[in-house]
């Protein structure tokens, strides 16, 4: 094992110990640790994001009888939208929270609920650029003074692992997306590149049938022998010479572009995912 390896594998060793010693001084209750597994569970077997948003208030209503509720920021991050609770269900559509409920990084507690803000992991966009943390929500939980501090530790730590598993869940949704998206684009290309592409051959062929008419042109006024017909035979000629040049350098122009085409365009690109390389 090299030094590197050597020390990154301490580093969490170091973690995982002290992971085990919160756990063995009383992190959490044992109804706690069991509200967790579950969790684990029921998200692994979980299909949808709604699906997510009512295990992760049912539970909470199941375990410590309480009313929890979740609301999400929408794409700006500047206001928050109801989506589920452990009453109603699902709301459909999402609406607006009462006036206290607002987007926080830090939990807070306000007639006799406990909110406390949905983070995620880091976010890596398109652009490369990466944020830490980003707030995904807030979840309320109305125990009306049942819960004091150590629960309200419990439902922070909580909450992280709602963010965690509602970014799984919208990474891989995108994912879908994406799949789609790169199918229906192959068609695309297939339809919009590939086969007008292939048109442009026939049409530099009916250029050069042209050009040859064009030959045959300035062979039968060559026979011409009075000083119209050699001015126009001159003119001809050189007309020939030039379009046949132009004919060439588009053609040859045309070639590369074609290979690039079919190269960058090939379906097995888009279905293996990577760069496929095709050997002669």
């Amino acid at each position: 094992m090299d030094n590197v390896t050597g020390r990154d594998l301490s580093e969490i060793l170091r973690h995982i110990a002290q992971k085990q010693s919160s756990y063995q001084y009383g992190y959490f209750t044992p109804a706690q640790n069991e509200l967790l597994r579950i969790f684990f569970d029921c998200c692994q077997e979980c299909e949808s994001l709604e699906e997510l948003y009512k295990i992760s208030v049912g539970i909470l209503k199941y375990f410590f009888d309480v009313v929890a509720r979740i609301y999400l920021c929408d794409d700006q991050r500047e206001n928050l939208r109801f989506v589920c609770d452990n009453e109603q269900g699902l709301i459909e559509p999402p609406r607006r929270p009462l006036d206290y409920v607002k987007i926080s990084s830090a939990p807070y507690t306000v007639n006799g609920s406990f909110l406390t803000p949905l983070y995620n992991k880091q976010v890596i966009s398109f652009d490369n650029s990466g944020q830490d943390r980003v707030i995904l929500g807030m979840l309320e939980v109305d125990s009306q003074g049942k819960f004091k501090e150590k629960e309200y530790f419990f439902l922070e730590r909580f909450a992280n692992r709602i963010g965690c598993n509602i970014q799984k869940f919208s990474i891989a949704c995108q994912s879908r997306e994406h799949i789609a998206f790169i199918k229906n684009l192959v068609k695309d290309i297939e339809h919009n590149v590939v086969i007008p592409n292939m048109y442009f051959r026939h049409l530099f062929n009916r250029f050069y049938k042209k050009i040859k008419e064009l030959e045959e042109i300035k062979e039968e006024m060559a026979a011409e022998d009075n000083e119209s017909g050699r001015i126009m035979f001159k003119s001809i000629s050189s007309l020939y010479d030039d379009l046949l040049v132009l004919h060439s350098e588009i053609q040859e122009h045309h070639r590369y572009i074609s290979l690039f085409l079919e190269s960058l365009c090939r379906q097995d690109h888009f279905e293996q995912g990577h760069l496929v390389l095709k050997l002669k």
